[in-house]
C-alpha cells in the first residue's frame, strides 16, 4: 500500500495460516453483533462493549471507524470471511508518547485456536512497523480472563503487576493484571524464532 506521493506502506491488511487482519468494514455488522452479544465475550472486555450487543451498536461502531481521519487503530480479524474478533493498538500520548494501549477480542467458538495469537502477533508486527517511535506495547486483562493471558504470555508479554480490584465488571470489584512488551524484546524474539527456523530446515535438508 502506498502513501499519496509517498513511501512505500506497510498493508493494513495481512493475510495468516489462520485468519486475515484487516480494517473493520461497514459490511461486517452482522458477524461482529452475533459474535459480541455473548456474555462470556462480554465478561472479559470493557463496558463501553454493551451486552446485549445488538446490530444498531455494530453499525455505529462501525460508521465510526468509516469517519476515522488517519491510519486505523483498530481492524478485524476475519475467518472464513466473516469478523469474528477485533484487535486494536492504540498509541497515547503526553509522556506516554512512545506507549500504545492493546486490545482484542474473539467469538467463544474461535477460542483455543491460536487464532488470537496469530492475529495479535500480526498486529504487533504491523504496528512496529507503522510506528517507528513505538518502544512498549502494554494490555491489561481481567485477572479472570486466562485466555488473553494466555495469548499474551504466548507472544512475550511480561506480567507487570496486579491491580487490585481496579475494574467493576458484571457487578463484582475485579482484579486486572498489567502486561509490558518492548520493542527491543519483540526484535530479539523474532531473532531466536527465525533462528531455530533456520535450524529446522537445515535439519530437513
Amino acid at each position: 500500500m502506498h502513501a499519496d506521493g509517498g513511501e512505500p506502506q506497510p498493508s493494513l491488511s495481512i493475510e495468516l495460516e489462520r485468519c486475515t487482519v484487516r480494517p473493520w468494514q461497514l459490511t461486517d455488522a452482522t458477524s461482529m453483533a452475533e459474535a459480541l452479544n455473548d456474555k462470556s465475550v462480554w465478561l472479559c472486555v470493557r463496558n463501553r462493549i454493551a451486552h446485549p450487543y445488538t446490530l444498531e451498536h455494530a453499525r455505529q461502531f462501525l460508521e465510526a471507524m468509516a469517519a476515522t481521519q488517519g491510519p486505523p487503530e483498530a481492524f478485524a480479524i476475519v475467518v472464513g470471511g466473516e469478523a469474528v474478533g477485533g484487535v486494536g493498538i492504540h498509541p497515547q500520548g503526553d509522556v506516554y508518547e512512545r506507549s500504545a494501549e492493546l486490545g482484542f477480542w474473539l467469538a467463544r467458538r474461535h477460542w483455543g485456536r491460536g487464532i488470537a495469537s496469530e492475529a495479535v502477533g500480526a498486529a504487533i508486527d504491523s504496528a512496529w512497523a507503522r510506528l517507528p517511535h513505538l518502544h512498549r506495547i502494554y494490555a491489561r486483562c481481567y485477572a479472570h480472563n486466562a485466555g488473553s493471558q494466555a495469548v499474551l504470555r504466548k507472544l512475550g508479554f511480561q506480567q507487570e503487576g496486579r491491580l487490585r480490584q481496579a475494574a467493576f465488571k458484571d457487578g463484582q470489584l475485579v482484579d486486572e493484571l498489567a502486561f509490558g512488551l518492548l520493542r527491543p524484546e519483540w526484535e530479539q524474539r523474532r531473532r531466536q524464532q527465525q533462528q531455530q527456523e533456520g535450524s529446522q530446515h537445515g535439519a530437513a535438508g
